[in-house]
């Protein structure tokens, strides 16, 4: 865990952490809270997690349980709601569990609730997982198995410590070396940031972990021999995007490499067909392939992917939003 708990050692508190292996990769993303169950005079938690990381991560648990008092089970009444309009006082409903501001470090950006689904019923938030995506996306908040490649992410590339999920002080924890390495060298060379599609036309689905390649403005040729990012997360084409369609993403980038792409105006492309053939050697056919603008969110610190230009994306917002 590389949060410290002691954070929420009080009632009505809530810590954003992930969960290592030995390698210092990440399991799984959560956040967890310290809630006031009436039912429970021991200290009571719920750990939010990706579904499809869920057995993963309560293997991990039972398996590092040496405290047999302590009692592990998963949780399947409950539900998260996200409240997206930060001016807005905290709201609740009759049932909630737990009603707090995300713990992650964006300012002014959403609230978060513990609820029973028989309390409120769902058809009021039917639009509301494409809504948290896009608001996730713009300003750079990875979330779930798909987005963190969980077993490969570092904390830090996935912005683990700008969004106060790590912390430097606790102490050793499995999988803090690597960790800790990268911090006392300062610098992380990759990162995970917001990409916008340009696109005249509504975009295809684009496979997780597409290469993103840098392509000269002058030959259309592929500068170097590596990619330069790989595409972690994209809006699903929905009848919300209308034109111009304004298309966010998520994508693992090289920092350097991309800012360096923006000042020479470079193209960033994905290729997106199979049959679009990309090398050094030859100029890459641009119908095949989709071009993208990395952006830095503008709540992150100055000193973070410099060279990318810093913007403040148009967001939809919802009074709530289910996850």
């Amino acid at each position: 865990m590389t949060n410290d708990a002691r954070q929420i050692a009080t009632k009505n508190s809530l810590i954003y952490s992930l969960f290592l292996n030995a390698k210092g990769r990440v399991l799984s993303d959560t956040i967890i809270y310290h809630v006031n169950h009436q039912d429970h005079e021991d200290p009571h938690f719920i750990i939010e997690c990706d579904s499809k990381c869920k057995s993963t991560l309560l293997r991990l648990l039972h398996f590092y349980n040496i405290r047999k008092k302590i009692q592990i089970s998963e949780e399947p009444t409950l539900r998260v709601l996200v409240n997206l309009n930060a001016g807005e006082a905290e709201q609740s409903i009759d049932g909630a569990l737990f009603t707090g501001k995300d713990p992650r470090a964006v300012p002014d950006w959403c609230s978060r609730m513990l609820y029973c689904p028989a309390a409120a019923p769902e058809t009021a938030y039917v639009d509301g997982d494409t809504l948290y995506r896009r608001s996730r996306y713009c300003l750079g908040v990875p979330e779930g198995v798909d987005e963190f490649k969980l077993g490969e992410s570092l904390p830090l590339e996935a912005n683990a410590d700008l969004c106060h999920g790590v912390s430097f002080s606790k102490g050793c924890y499995v999988g803090q070396e690597l960790t800790a390495r990268s911090r006392f060298v300062g610098v992380t060379r990759r990162r995970i940031a917001p990409i916008l599609f340009e696109s005249s036309s509504k975009p295809s689905i684009i496979p997780l972990n597409s290469p993103i390649f840098r392509v000269s403005k002058a030959d259309n040729k592929v500068v170097g021999s590596r990619p330069v990012g790989w595409v972690r997360g994209q809006e699903d084409p929905s009848p919300v995007l209308v034109p111009p369609f304004q298309h966010y993403g998520l994508a693992l980038l090289r920092l350097a490499e991309c800012a360096a792409a923006v000042t020479s105006g470079d193209r960033l492309v994905v290729a997106v067909s199979e049959t679009a053939q990309v090398s050094e050697a030859a100029p890459i056919d641009l119908s095949m392939t989709y071009i993208v603008r990395p952006f830095a969110p503008s709540w992150w610190p100055e000193d973070i992917a410099i060279g990318l230009p810093r913007i403040q994306p148009f967001l939809v917002a919802s009074s709530t939003a289910s996850q």
